[in-house]
């Protein structure tokens, strides 16, 4: 039987066909030498005739073995030594990327790197704790003189609560009280000597200066009214009427006033009938400037308010109303002044008849704190009407004394001139 390789051999390169006359038997002999390439190729020429797969080779060469049936596969032989290697194959395609291992363990530190650029400013960062106290530095040279703050000067003329300014650093408050009101003068039918009306004295007045951190928020300020003016009268043989008292001024809580206070002037005296006049008010004390006292009257002209002494800076006082003689009426007396107002210039008397002048400052200085002048004494009515007392100024001025009245029944006699009311004048820097 032919092998396995010795028919793939035959079937790629068939052998040459012999020609049709010859013929090969089934035994070796010469027509296989004759032939040696195509018989060898088939080892039909190299094998025994007793190995000889039995069969027919007819004229065209071509062999038919006498085989029967395939028998049953053998057992597997023995497994054969592991031949040579073969020669090395090509190399294959690159392989897909494998997962990634596990990290190795942190080599040394590389060494350094040049310098990078400096990069943006970074936060601020937080106040650090104070360091200690360093050593005192030599002094410095004295620096340019500075500039005073502004003052802020209120003149209260009514009552209200008075507000601390911010950053005020010292208050000085000047209070003072009210000026008394002046009398009336006295009434007869008679033509006989008749006396006019007192005048008032001025209101007190006070003065300190606070440190702003002393003081409260508000303060009330409390403005002392003006005495009232005693009433004329008509009556045949009559008195007149005193004066009233001038009121308190003060600067603090409640009625006490007991940061700073002024008190105010007293009344008038009231004109005497049918003889004697009235004498002058008492000034408003104590404080530390009194006012001044008003003047008194007689027979003849009313008296002058008293000339204010050195430490007297409250209100004027009052001029004395004119009395009456038999003959005629009388001026009345001038008005007073203070040491810290205008000098010399308290208001006139009147003429009589006339009413006296009121205690106004003739300096042109409105609302500006000065102490009240006093108002001047009214003129006797002699057959006619007495003339009225002036009033006294803002800031403690007393009121003027009416004149006195010597004329038949109806006709009046000279009502007394009311009080000038207190000031309160707050200074903050």
């Amino acid at each position: 039987m032919a092998s396995l390789a010795d028919m793939i051999i035959h079937a790629i390169d068939p052998p040459a066909k012999p020609a049709a006359e010859t013929r090969f038997p089934r035994a070796r002999g010469p027509q296989c030498d004759a032939t040696p390439a195509l018989y060898n190729a088939l080892e039909f020429c190299n094998v025994e005739p007793s190995e000889r797969e039995p069969g027919i080779l007819d004229a065209a060469g071509d062999f038919t073995p006498n085989t029967g049936p395939e028998g049953k596969e053998g057992p597997a032989g023995k497994e054969g030594k592991e031949g040579p290697a073969g020669p090395k194959g090509a190399e294959g395609k690159e392989g897909p990327a494998g997962k990634e291992g596990a990290g190795g363990k942190e080599g040394p530190p590389g060494p350094e790197g040049p310098k990078g650029t400096t990069g943006p400013k970074g936060e601020e960062g937080k106040e650090g704790k104070e360091g200690p106290k360093g050593t005192t530095g030599t002094e410095g040279k004295e620096g340019p003189e500075g500039k005073a703050p502004a003052a802020k000067v209120e003149v209260i003329t009514k009552t209200e609560k008075w507000k601390k300014p911010a950053g005020a650093q010292v208050i000085t408050v000047t209070v003072y009280g009210g000026g008394g009101g002046g009398g009336s003068g006295a009434h007869s039918v008679n033509k006989t000597a008749i006396g006019g009306g007192g005048a008032a004295g001025g209101g007190a007045a006070a003065t300190f200066t606070f440190p702003a951190a002393a003081l409260p928020a508000e303060v009330e300020a409390k403005i002392g009214a003006g005495g009232k003016g005693g009433k004329s009268t008509s009556t045949e043989v009559a008195a007149g009427e005193a004066g009233g008292q001038g009121g308190t001024s003060w600067f603090g809580p409640g009625e006490t006033g007991c940061y700073l206070y002024a008190p105010g002037g007293g009344g008038g005296s009231a004109g005497k009938s049918p003889v004697g006049g009235a004498s002058g008010g008492t000034a408003g004390n104590p404080a530390l400037y009194n006012g001044a006292s008003g003047g008194g009257t007689g027979n003849e002209e009313g008296g002058s308010a008293a000339q204010p002494a050195s430490g007297s800076g409250g209100g004027g006082g009052g001029g004395g109303g004119g009395g009456c003689n038999a003959l005629q009426g009388i001026k009345g007396g001038a008005g007073g002044y203070s040491v810290l107002g205008p000098h010399n210039a308290g208001a006139a008397a009147g003429a009589a008849g006339e009413a006296g002048k009121p205690g106004l400052s003739e300096c042109g200085l409105a609302e500006s704190g000065l102490p009240g002048l006093g108002g001047g004494g009214g003129g006797g009515g002699f057959n006619v009407n007495a003339g009225a007392g002036g009033k006294g100024g803002q800031g403690g001025g007393a009121g003027g004394g009416g004149g006195g009245c010597a004329a038949p029944a109806g006709k009046l006699s000279g009502e007394g001139g009311e009080g000038g009311a207190g000031t309160i004048i707050v200074v903050s820097r």
